[in-house]
């Protein structure tokens, strides 16, 4: 299985390459993480996006690929995008592209970091033949699945006018909330 994530590399950001180390979704023991991956089980049998909200290092990553395995999409490439890092030149060679490019799943890292340029072009990307209406039943064809991830207050970014409201409609089709590790201490192996 190929898989993807990003490095930064003296001089350049490269947004998406090979993961060097995989690492894997632990199930948790605790009940608020049993309820989040009974969710996660169900989401992955559709294309539906999903947005993960956690604090820092609760796991938005862990979880994204744990969807993405689970789903009929599992064989194909994960790819990890830091929205922090994306730069114009990479989202112009994104944006003559229908729908979000390749295949498999990408995971937009900290989506509340992407530019307005950069908000336009996920737009655009999901109203252009993506198939992520809700309704696939596990089908896996056609453009990448999208699953976003933030530590932020993503109504809140709306309200301040740092996110586009369409565009976190339209990421939200679940919207899935990782309880912090702190107050799931039974989940740390």
């Amino acid at each position: 299985m190929e898989s993807y994530v990003r490095h930064g590399v003296e001089n350049e950001q490269t947004v998406m390459t090979h993961e060097p180390m995989r690492m894997d979704f632990v199930e948790g023991v605790s009940p608020s993480m049993r309820s989040v991956e009974a969710v996660m089980r169900e989401v992955a049998q559709s294309e539906v996006p999903v947005l993960l909200l956690a604090e820092r290092g609760a796991g938005k990553k862990a979880t994204a690929r744990r969807v993405h395995d689970l789903s009929g999409r599992g064989g194909q490439p994960f790819r990890v995008v830091s929205c922090a890092t994306l730069e114009s030149d990479k989202l112009a060679d994104l944006a003559g592209q229908a729908g979000l490019p390749g295949e498999g799943t990408v995971f937009l890292e900290e989506v509340a970091e992407l530019s307005g340029e950069g908000q336009t072009w996920l737009l655009q990307a999901l109203t252009r033949g993506n198939g992520n209406d809700g309704h696939s039943q596990g089908r896996a064809q056609g453009p990448a699945r999208l699953i976003c991830g933030s530590a932020r207050d993503l109504e809140a970014e709306v309200k301040v006018g740092n996110l586009r409201e369409d565009v976190y409609y339209r990421i939200s089709g679940v919207c899935l909330r990782l309880p912090p590790l702190r107050q799931r201490r039974e989940d740390i192996p």
